[in-house]
């Protein structure tokens, strides 16, 4: 396998790429559909039909560990999903909104629409380093599905998102 910094060096305006697989979308208006690269940027490259195009459609190389090029075909993946470790779920389980102790602010944060226990809250996942349990910002995120909690990690590969030839 070849860099994204090679992939990014190699792949130049004119060159012409091909959307062979887009598993989760099976009908692409572009899958098949041979494309020029006709703008390039630090974080991706502009598609278009017409090598003569000013505008066109992005792909963006959002992260290395997402994207594989191997000189021929450029892959590039979902964010994997991992379980939760140990530590992450004691941060869940007794973050400060969870404590009994805490029990009357939350419910005066209910009866009168008050932020008090999310900021404590806030502040509690800062403090461990653990700011993704709390938001989506950066490259982790809790996916909170009713029967199974995981984390989204873009450090992770998860499931192929898109495949393009290069001709």
């Amino acid at each position: 396998m070849k860099t994204l910094a090679e992939l990014k060096r190699e792949l130049n305006i004119g060159n012409s790429i091909t959307l062979v697989e887009s598993p989760t979308m099976v009908s692409h208006k572009w899958l098949n559909i041979k494309r020029y690269v006709i703008k390039k940027q630090g974080n991706g490259v502009y598609l278009s039909p017409d090598k003569n195009d000013t505008k066109g459609s992005f792909l963006e190389f959002t992260n290395a560990k997402l994207t594989e090029y191997d000189g021929k075909e450029i892959r590039v993946y979902q964010p994997g999903h991992r379980e939760l470790t140990a530590q992450e779920k004691y941060a869940l389980d007794n973050c400060p909104s969870k404590r009994p102790e805490n029990r009357e602010i939350v419910e005066t944060d209910i009866m009168t629409d008050s932020s008090r226990s999310y900021w404590m809250d806030k502040e509690y996942y800062q403090n461990i380093g653990m700011e993704y349990l709390e938001n989506s910002r950066g490259t982790k995120r809790v996916n909170w599905d009713r029967d199974n909690i995981t984390i989204v990690d873009e450090q992770i590969k998860g499931n192929l998102l898109l495949r393009y030839t290069i001709n």
